[in-house]
């Protein structure tokens, strides 16, 4: 269980069930756990700063690098 947050001013976005090794590209709406803010046109923005951390693509949100960092144990 990893919590993504905004880069720039650490605001809490998303819970996320990270599986396996590697950077995190894509965050499967299935695995999100709790949503911190709400998507808004199919963005994914940080509620503080307006900072674009990530773009909805249908099954999964697309999250844009350098945007965000985490916390938390990866399984």
């Amino acid at each position: 269980m990893i919590i993504i947050k905004c880069a720039k001013c650490k605001e809490k976005i998303i819970k996320y069930v990270k599986l396996g090794k590697g950077n995190v590209h894509r965050c499967y709406k299935n695995r999100i756990q709790k949503y911190y803010v709400q998507l808004n046109n199919k963005e994914l923005k940080c509620p503080i700063c307006g900072k674009l951390i990530g773009s909805d693509q249908g099954n999964y949100i697309k999250i844009n690098h350098h945007t965000f960092t985490y916390s938390g144990t990866i399984n």
